[in-house]
């Protein structure tokens, strides 16, 4: 559905029982950040970070809402959200996906196509935007718009989570070997491409030349590698679009 559509399925919990929110995020620390935000509206809480165990969190302990990171470790996040229409109406959790727009500038618009999710957040509007998403949706309603803080000590609020988070951010391509932190950056810049250009990746699905579809994107990409690794240009291009390559080819599937 595309992000304004109100999905038609109940996601409401049942009166008896807290509302059950899985967050899927590879990074342990932005998990438990916006665990933090969910559990202080007293909302229960449960985390993991891959695909596969999102899908069997889904399966077990039902949740009425799934984060999920687009950049997955395992199954993409758009797998993820295919795969979970074979679970039954009722089981069916609503889907938030999480876009992590490393770069904030270069999206300026909405997503047309969400690949069967209900609704989608932006990384750095987690403290201000998420709990009210999640309400919308429980509610059947239409996502409301992001709203100022209502006080400074909201703002100082808002601020501090998105701190945590950040530094979370930075911390996933850190340490370890050179080549598998590329890999993860190149995962994470290229899902956020497939989430805002459904039009370019339709028409790389139907044939069009990868490279032409998206070469205002892969060099945009190829610029934000360099930042973070210096002098290698060769294998950031090659990473970006292999990655690209895999999304088009075998994960994902445009409603």
């Amino acid at each position: 559905p595309a992000v304004a559509d109100v999905p038609g399925k109940d996601h409401q919990a049942p009166s008896s029982s807290r509302v059950r929110v899985l967050v899927a995020h590879s990074d342990p620390a932005v998990c438990q950040t916006i665990g933090a935000v969910v559990a202080a509206e007293g909302l229960e809480c449960r985390q993991c970070h891959d695909g596969d165990s999102a899908l069997a969190q889904m399966h077990s302990w039902k949740p009425q809402v799934a984060m999920v990171d687009v950049a997955l470790p395992g199954l993409y996040a758009f797998e993820v959200v295919e795969k979970v229409q074979s679970l039954s109406v009722q089981d069916r959790p609503g889907i938030i996906l999480i876009s992590s727009v490393y770069n904030r500038t270069a999206y300026k618009r909405k997503p047309a196509d969400l690949y069967g999710a209900d609704d989608y957040i932006e990384l750095h509007h987690i403290p201000d935007d998420l709990v009210p998403k999640i309400r919308a949706l429980l509610d059947g309603r239409q996502p409301p718009a992001v709203r100022p803080p209502k006080s400074e000590q909201e703002r100082a609020q808002w601020a501090s989570v998105n701190a945590e988070l950040k530094k979370a951010g930075e911390r996933q391509i850190e340490g370890g070997d050179v080549r598998d932190r590329a890999r993860q950056l190149a995962r994470i810049i290229a899902s956020d491409i497939a989430l805002y250009h459904h039009d370019k990746l339709s028409l790389a699905r139907a044939g069009e030349a990868l490279e032409t579809c998206f070469a205002a994107e892969i060099e945009e990409a190829v610029r934000l590698f360099l930042d973070r690794f210096p002098g290698h240009e060769d294998l950031a291009r090659q990473l970006v679009t292999e990655t690209l390559q895999d999304l088009v080819q075998g994960h994902l599937h445009p409603s």
